[in-house]
């Protein structure tokens, strides 16, 4: 039988947030990165039915192994405050996007 992934197996990422948290204040020196975050992990799937993968990394699309998401929120001067999405995929450089505002709300 197949054991399924608890969330103890996962692991915490703390030092995702913290270089998500550098990065963002690097970018966005001015503004104030408020305390907290949301973090998101996700691993690939391998393919189902006993098929090799067709991929390196063994996942059954074309994705990253492992990748993890950091939304943060961000507020300038001006008080409006907005979102940061940190996206950490396999050995990729960092990507920082605009993130959902509703995940903070």
């Amino acid at each position: 039988m197949e054991r399924i992934a608890e969330p103890r197996d996962i692991p915490i990422g703390q030092e995702f947030v913290e270089k998500a948290r550098a990065l963002v204040k690097s970018k966005y020196s001015e503004n104030v990165i408020e305390p907290g975050h949301i973090s998101l992990y996700k691993i690939c799937l391998s393919p189902s039915d006993g098929k090799a993968s067709k991929y390196s990394n063994g996942c059954r699309r074309k994705k990253p192994f492992e990748q993890w998401n950091v939304y943060l929120r961000v507020t300038p001067p001006s008080g409006d405050w907005f979102v940061k999405n940190v996206v950490f995929a396999d050995e990729l450089e960092q990507v920082v996007s605009d993130g959902p505002r509703g995940f903070f709300q």
